[in-house]
């Protein structure tokens, strides 16, 4: 795949491993999820890639190695969740031109999933939930520039449209409104300036709030 973020830093220490507690499917599904066996222990790194005290996923996204595959993340629940990245421009499978393959349940001491990079800490903004609601512009109030992470669980015939701006008119189009372009669940990862509106507007699609993520970045 050719999607690539450029604010990830490959750690300069030993980071621990973990392995999978459930198989991970030979191709993409949408809203996909692994379980590893714990994410304790594992942190982001700064910009020179030392450790941190943020846990992994914090500030953005990030990358693991499953076996011989490398998967970009969007996030964690901070105990053993992980999700995938996915956004308009492609999902995190098969990342930095790996193979995407099917994985199977792994076991201790495998060392079946190791953390590839991260994201750099931007600020001491904590990662917040945010309730978006169709046609509504929100402002990003932190001093840094956030990215927003937003689910849309698609309809019949669904169009989701994303704008941004220095105003709440939020007039810089980022994600047009297409014919069945939420049809599918997805998520969305768009970046807002400090201070600058972001305006997402669906038909029939649903945004949902719970995934909504603000995280600080650089």
């Amino acid at each position: 795949m050719t999607l690539s973020l450029t604010n990830l830093v490959a750690p300069l220490f030993a980071q621990p491993t973990t392995w999978l507690v459930g198989p991970v499917a030979s191709t993409y599904k949408t809203n996909e999820t692994m379980t590893v066996y714990s994410l304790k222990n594992l942190f982001e790194v700064d910009s020179s890639g030392n450790a941190t005290t943020n846990p992994l996923g914090t500030s953005g996204p990030f990358v693991l190695q499953v076996d011989n595959e490398q998967i970009l993340c969007s996030t964690t629940n901070h105990d053993n969740k992980v999700y995938i990245y996915s956004s308009a421009q492609g999902n995190g499978r098969g990342y930095n031109g790996t193979t995407i393959k099917k994985h199977e349940t792994g076991g201790y001491g495998s060392n079946q999933v190791s953390v590839v990079a991260t994201s750099v800490q931007g600020g001491t903004v904590a990662s917040s939930t945010v309730t978006l609601t169709s046609g509504t512009a929100v402002q990003n109030t932190a001093s840094t520039s956030a990215t927003y992470y937003v689910g849309i669980t698609g309809g019949t015939a669904g169009t989701v449209a994303v704008a941004i701006g220095s105003t709440s008119a939020a007039s810089t189009i980022i994600v047009p409104a297409t014919a069945n372009n939420a049809v599918a669940s997805q998520t969305l990862s768009i970046r807002v300036p400090s201070n600058w509106y972001i305006k997402v507007t669906t038909s029939i699609a649903t945004i949902n709030a719970s995934t909504v993520i603000v995280t600080a970045s650089i």
